[in-house]
Parts: structure tokens; sequence; C-alpha cells
């Protein structure tokens, strides 16, 4: 039994990376989880977060509501999970009332605020996407 054991151990070590590299349709970034430290989102991305926010939150939440405790509060969390709590929420007089890009954007802005540094591409909207992408506390 106990050599049986040993033996799939050792088969796992050995074949498991080999088969996750190998795996039809699937590359090394799919299965890359990344950080909000690694620059997801764009400057640009922001600018227009900051607009969706202006327009759909700034009347129940300032600026200063989404920095340094609100974020810290999901560290070790995904960003596929807050924006699933966020769209299914808020507005909060018109929950899930936002197109899914329009989240991504706000989601966006919510990073900047935090001090997570921008990169050269968009925060993607699509849930498995941001399931990738884990949540750190804020540097500021």
């Amino acid at each position: 039994m106990r050599n049986l054991i040993r033996s799939l151990l050792v088969t796992l070590l050995l074949v498991g990376p080999i088969a996750a590299i190998t795996l039809p349709g699937t590359s090394a970034q799919d299965l890359e989880v990344r950080s909000v430290n690694d620059g997801v989102y764009s400057e640009k991305q922001a600018k227009r977060g900051k607009r969706v926010q202006r327009r759909a939150c700034f009347r129940c939440h300032i600026d200063d509501f989404y920095k340094g405790s609100l974020i810290d509060s999901w560290a070790g969390n995904t960003l596929g999970a807050l924006m699933t709590h966020i769209a299914n929420t808020m507005p909060q007089d018109r929950p899930s009332s936002l197109k899914p890009r329009q989240y991504a954007d706000f989601m966006a802005y919510l990073l900047q605020l935090n001090g997570f540094p921008a990169g050269a591409e968009d925060l993607p909207s699509d849930d498995s996407a941001l399931a990738k992408i884990r949540i750190e506390r804020s540097k500021k």
C-alpha cells in the first residue's frame, strides 16, 4: 500500500505539470493567476471608470469610501468575486443595471484609487478572466 501511494505521488509530481502544459486549448497564460499589483487595468480604463462612478455611485459613495479598508476586506479573494458582488448589489437603487464593461471600468478606477499600478491593457469584464486576478491589500 505504501509503495502504491509513493508511486501515485511520484506520478502526479512528474506528469501533473506536463499534463497541465499540454492540455488541449490551454495555454500557460490561461493557468496563470495574477495579482492586482501586476498592472491589470489601463489608465484610460480607470478614467472611464471614474465617469461611471460619478454617474452611478457618487450620490451614495464618495471616493474615500473606496480607499483602504474596502479593498483590503477583499484581500485573498479575486476580482471576479468582487465584481459579481458589486454587479449584484450596485447601484443600490438599480442592481445589475450597468453593462459588464462599465463594471470593469469602475473596478479599474477602484484599483487606481487604492494605488495599484496600471498596465497596458484594459481589465477584462468576463468572469473567467477576473477569477484569475487575486486581490491584495492596498498600498495607500
